[in-house]
């Protein structure tokens, strides 16, 4: 695909280094073509933010720029101060301490749809500020999903490379993945993978972490991440 667009082996190649591995194996071809696209004109080191209309109303956002504390909770809380609901997200950790994250988006609000522009106007001055300052936005839960209610339940696991797995089944709600994403930073947790998917009400999300020294997470530091968690899924959030 971007041969066909003109583009030289060398260019490519050297555009392909920047993406993490896995990043292949998950995305689609054209989707491929479209963050080496995005990545092409900018020089290693400096953040990109791009986005993209999909089928319908939705969105997809991609995110790559160095890695640093908190930067996934601030594109979480960005996105969603912004709006946007999240549907889907991958989080990777890419070459040369770099991170690799793309969110399938929907807006909240149909009639106030935002153009890519904006929404990459938008995340770019939130990354370029203090991301600890970065707080999700306060609101109820919806009442129709007190009816429904799913037990949330905040499981552990063994990862590769010394990481620990932490997974989450619950009730899907406005703000859920902000909130995830606050508690993992107020933990001082590193995420460097994440599979967000939606089913109807239910949300299951996996996340890779390790601590800031970048080991994976003894009993007493799990435990103490399951009751925050637990805490910002279950009820009304703050």
């Amino acid at each position: 695909l971007l041969s066909e667009e003109g583009h030289d082996d060398d260019v490519i190649d050297a555009v392909f280094a920047r993406m993490p591995r896995d990043n292949f194996l998950r995305s689609r071809p054209e989707q491929i073509a479209w963050q080496a696209n995005a990545l092409r004109d900018v020089a290693a080191g400096e953040t990109v933010v791009r986005a993209r209309q999909l089928g319908g109303s939705g969105y997809e956002v991609l995110v790559h720029a160095p890695d640093r504390d908190g930067l996934f909770a601030a594109i979480v809380i960005g996105l969603d101060r912004a709006g946007l609901a999240i549907l889907q997200a991958r989080a990777l950790d890419g070459p040369d301490a770099t991170i690799f994250d793309t969110f399938h988006v929907l807006p909240n609000d149909p009639r106030h749809a935002p153009a890519p522009a904006q929404i990459e106007a938008g995340l770019q001055r939130v990354l370029a500020g203090d991301l600890g300052r970065v707080l999700p936005a306060r609101r109820s839960q919806p009442r129709h999903l007190r009816h429904f209610r799913i037990v949330p339940q905040v499981g552990f696991a063994e990862a590769e490379a010394g990481r620990t797995l932490v997974s989450i089944v619950c009730n899907d709600r406005p703000g859920l993945l902000a909130d995830i994403a606050r508690v993992l930073r107020e933990q001082r947790l590193r995420v460097h993978d994440a599979r967000i998917a939606t089913f109807g009400e239910r949300a299951e999300d996996l996340f890779q972490i390790s601590d800031e020294h970048d080991r994976p997470l003894p009993d007493p530091q799990r435990q103490s991440l399951r009751d925050a968690l637990l805490a910002a899924l279950d009820g009304d959030p703050r």
